[in-house]
């Protein structure tokens, strides 16, 4: 199987899993509105049968759980490779079909050597920087201006794909 087969492979895939999942998803809403109409039945109901169905409803969300699991992993993966495909052609955002692709960036702090924190907070009266927790805002705004991260701080940059419409 060549590179194109296998992509070609994927995207049908893909396509007919979208589709079972509207199915499923409609089923779901129908199984919901069957459920408040059975519901005033319950006393009616053979024990056996609430039994199985309650086994049957255990694996249906044991099959969702799984099925949203492998749906995220998949997504986050087609994020990834357009977020790669982005910064390979040096392009701030796609336009498709009325909506714009477009990265964003988070850049998160935390506390790795806290007696360095704190010495580097006496010594330049920065006391706003340690609180409970890290403040973000005055630790971004320190690094800015000083061109580096306080001392026993680190960080680490998020980027993931947002959109919007176009």
């Amino acid at each position: 199987m060549n590179n194109e087969e296998l992509i070609e492979g994927y995207e049908n895939v893909l396509t007919s899993t979208a589709k079972i999942l509207r199915d499923w998803e409609e089923k779901a809403e129908a199984l919901v509105i069957l459920s408040d109409k059975v519901e005033q039945l319950r006393d009616e109901i053979p024990r056996n049968t609430l039994l199985e169905m309650r086994m049957s409803m255990a694996e249906l969300k044991k099959a969702s759980a799984r099925t949203d699991k492998l749906v995220k992993s998949s997504a986050k993966w087609i994020d990834n490779a357009i977020l790669l495909r982005l910064t390979i052609e040096e392009l701030d955002n796609y336009s498709y079909m009325g909506k714009i692709f477009y990265p964003s960036a988070n850049t998160y702090f935390s506390v790795a050597d806290r007696s360095a924190l704190e010495a580097y907070m006496r010594e330049t009266g920065r006391l706003d920087i340690l609180g409970n927790t890290l403040n973000k805002e005055v630790t971004s705004d320190l690094s800015e201006e000083t061109g580096s991260l306080p001392p026993g701080v680190n960080s680490y940059v998020t980027t993931r794909l947002n959109s919007r419409i176009k």
